[in-house]
């Protein structure tokens, strides 16, 4: 399953459509929708995406769990 698809069953899961979560992220609809297209992200869009529909994004290396928030970014 893509990174894609997961934010796009979340999205799903939530009730957030396309447009809200692009105004969200202060993002164009076409911009976000070119991400999905590609299945290419950054690592602070996962992060404001995931923040954007209530999910984290966690990172899992065998028993360690990483998890990255807002907070983490660079302002």
């Amino acid at each position: 399953m893509t990174v894609t698809n997961k934010i796009k069953g979340a999205m799903n899961l939530k009730g957030v459509g396309l447009q809200a979560l692009a105004q969200q992220l202060d993002m164009r609809p076409p911009t976000l929708s070119n991400k999905f297209y590609k299945n290419s992200y950054s690592v602070a869009d996962l992060v404001k995406i995931a923040a954007a529909i209530g999910f984290e994004v966690c990172l899992i290396d065998g028993t360690q769990k990483i998890v990255i928030d807002l907070s983490d970014l660079q302002k």
